[in-house]
C-alpha cells in the first residue's frame, strides 16, 4: 500500500515563521511517506507552491504536489508554470491535483468552478505541459520550456460525485477520490471510472486511484475523533452534497443530510476559533458516526492499522492520511506505517 501525507502548511503562530512547517515535512521523509501534499487555502495558510517548492528543496525522495489546487483564483498559464517549476526544483518529482475549489473560494466571494469550468482549466493545463500550447477562454497560452520531463507529470482530478469521477476516467493520469469507504461506494466508484476510461478509449487500468481520507490519530479514540471533527464536517458537506441516490447516500440519513447542507457555514469552516461550528452541527443532527464510516480513518494507531489493512482488503492501494500536528505524524510515521510496510 502507498501512503502520503497531508501536511498543513500553517505559520508559526505569533511570528511569520515555517520552522514547524519545516520539521514535519523532515520527520515526514525520514518516516518514508511515498507523498507529501498541502492545501491551496489561501488566507491562513503559507501560498501552496511556494510551499511545496520548499518541501521539494527539503527532501530528495518523496512525491511533491497540491492537495488540492483550482481554476477559480489561479489562471491556467500560472498553474502549469507553477506544476513545472515544482518539477524542475524537486527533480522531477511533482504531481498535480485539481479540484473545483470549495472554502477557500466561498471565503473570498466567489462560487466553485462547474464541472464544464474544470475540465476546461484541466484540458488547458495538460495540453500545456504536453506539447507547451493549449487555448484556454478564447486566448492562446504558451510555455516554453527546455525539457521534456515536464510532459510526464502526473495529472490528477479531485472526484466526488458522478460526474467529476467520469471526467477523471476520461481524461485524468489518476484521481485523488473522496467518495468513502463503505465496501458498495468503494466498488461503485472503481467501477465508475473504469467504464469512463473504457468509453473514452483508454486503458481503464491506466487510471491511478489515489483514496482521499479524513484522518486522525491520538492515544485514544475519543482524543482523534475530537481532532479530525471540522475536517470530517467539512467532508460530509462538499463530498454528499447533490444527488444523494447517486452518492449511495442511505435514506435514513438523507432527511439529516439535507438539514446539514442547509445550514453548513463555511465561514465557520475556517474560522481560527470561537463561536459554532460545523463539527457541532455534524454532531447535533446525529451524523458524525455516519461520516465517521464513510469517510474517517481515525483512532489510535491500532485502529488506524485496523482499518488500512481492512481498505487493502477491498482494493484500495493508495491511501492519503493527514497529520496536524508533530504528535500525530510521530504516531503515524512511528506506529502505523512500519506494521503496514512489513
Amino acid at each position: 500500500m502507498k501512503i502520503g501525507v497531508h501536511l498543513l502548511a500553517w505559520p508559526e503562530q505569533g511570528r511569520a515563521s515555517a520552522d514547524g512547517f519545516e520539521r514535519r515535512v523532515r520527520a515526514a521523509d525520514a518516516y518514508g511517506f511515498d507523498r507529501i501534499t498541502t492545501g491551496d487555502v489561501q488566507g491562513n495558510h503559507l501560498e501552496c507552491f511556494t510551499a511545496l517548492a520548499y518541501v521539494a528543496a527539503l527532501t530528495a525522495r518523496v512525491g511533491v504536489g497540491p492537495l488540492t489546487t483550482h481554476g477559480v483564483t489561479r489562471d491556467a498559464g500560472v498553474a502549469a508554470a507553477a506544476v513545472a517549476s515544482l518539477d524542475a526544483i524537486s527533480g522531477g518529482r511533482a504531481f498535480f491535483v485539481l479540484g473545483r475549489g470549495d472554502g477557500s473560494v466561498r471565503n473570498v466571494g466567489l462560487k466553485p468552478a462547474t464541472v464544464d469550468e474544470t475540465r476546461e482549466y484541466f484540458v488547458a493545463v495538460r495540453d500545456l505541459l504536453r506539447s507547451g500550447r493549449a487555448t484556454y477562454r478564447g486566448r492562446d497560452l504558451v510555455l516554453e520550456w527546455p525539457s521534456a520531463t515536464i510532459q510526464q507529470i502526473p495529472l490528477y482530478l479531485v472526484a466526488e460525485g458522478p460526474r467529476m469521477l467520469d471526467m477523471a476516467g476520461e481524461v485524468a493520469d489518476g484521481v485523488y477520490l473522496g467518495t468513502g469507504f463503505q465496501p458498495d461506494v468503494i466498488a461503485a466508484t472503481v467501477q465508475r471510472i473504469r467504464a469512463a476510461a473504457q468509453r473514452a478509449g483508454r486503458d481503464p487500468g491506466s487510471v491511478e486511484l489515489w483514496w482521499g481520507t479524513r484522518c486522525a490519530v491520538a492515544a485514544t479514540h475519543e482524543e482523534a475523533v475530537a481532532a479530525v471533527r471540522e475536517s470530517l464536517s467539512s467532508m460530509g458537506n462538499h463530498a454528499l452534497r447533490g444527488d444523494y441516490a447517486a452518492k449511495l447516500v442511505p435514506e435514513s440519513v438523507v432527511a439529516m443530510l439535507r438539514r446539514y447542507h442547509e445550514r453548513y457555514s463555511y465561514a465557520a469552516k475556517n474560522a481560527l476559533g470561537g463561536g459554532p461550528t460545523n463539527g457541532d452541527l455534524m454532531d447535533e443532527l446525529g451524523l458524525t458516526q455516519y461520516f465517521l464510516e464513510r469517510f474517517g480513518v481515525v483512532g489510535t494507531p491500532d485502529e488506524i492499522v485496523a482499518r488500512l489493512r481492512d481498505l487493502r482488503s477491498q482494493g484500495v492501494e493508495r491511501v492519503n492520511l493527514a497529520a496536524d500536528t508533530d504528535e500525530q505524524l510521530r504516531l503515524l510515521g512511528e506506529e502505523v506505517l512500519p506494521r503496514l510496510r512489513s
